[in-house]
């Protein structure tokens, strides 16, 4: 597996990290397996590009997955990824598989509903770093220093100075005093 300092290395580098780059100006997280190896001491390109989340498998018992590359200082976040229910690509059927590409899609999930939070509330959409943070942060803690997903704890930290008026159709925050008045309304339905 590469670290940060042998990310460089690998063939695809020179042409795919100015690509990352670019994306992640644009507001885009990239999110990528960390690889299935079972790697101690590092993750593959591009999980280990400073332009992306890199993502490592765990078991149903929140054991990190025999096989997930980890380690190094490029390795950001676990999810699920250890015996999957999914789609088999080419044979139309579902069925069990496992790997840090089974746990990558959870992570890439978790930036989607964080970031639509942020727009719900308000707030400006949160960058590589912030996002990778409060991966880090607000995960559950499996091993030292490792941390699987845990998109509750993070939505409940980030929404906790948040107070929600259904019926002013307004969101305050408490903290700031600040409050946002939404154009939506909700309205109660009756059948008989």
């Amino acid at each position: 597996g590469y670290t940060s300092a042998t990310c460089p290395t690998d063939s695809l580098y020179a042409a795919l990290e100015p690509l990352l780059s670019s994306a992640v100006g644009l507001g885009i997280i990239p999110v990528f397996a960390a690889g299935n190896s079972g790697a101690t001491g590092g993750v593959d390109y591009p999980a280990c590009s400073p332009n992306a989340i890199s993502v490592g498998s765990t078991t149903n018992a929140d054991v990190i997955s025999s096989f997930s590359n980890r380690g190094g200082d490029r390795f950001d976040v676990y999810a699920p990824g250890s015996n999957i229910l999914s789609s088999i690509p080419f044979f139309n059927v579902i069925g069990v598989k496992s790997g840090t590409s089974m746990a990558t899609p959870h992570i890439s999930g978790a930036v989607a509903v964080v970031q639509q939070n942020q727009r719900l509330n308000g707030r400006p959409t949160l960058n590589l770093t912030q996002i990778r943070s409060l991966l880090q942060q607000y995960g559950r803690s499996i091993a030292p220093n490792n941390t699987r997903i845990d998109l509750y704890a993070l939505i409940t930290k980030l929404n906790e100075n948040y107070s929600i008026n259904v019926s002013g159709n307004s969101i305050r925050n408490d903290s700031s005093g600040t409050m946002i008045q939404s154009r939506l309304s909700w309205k109660r339905s009756t059948t008989s």
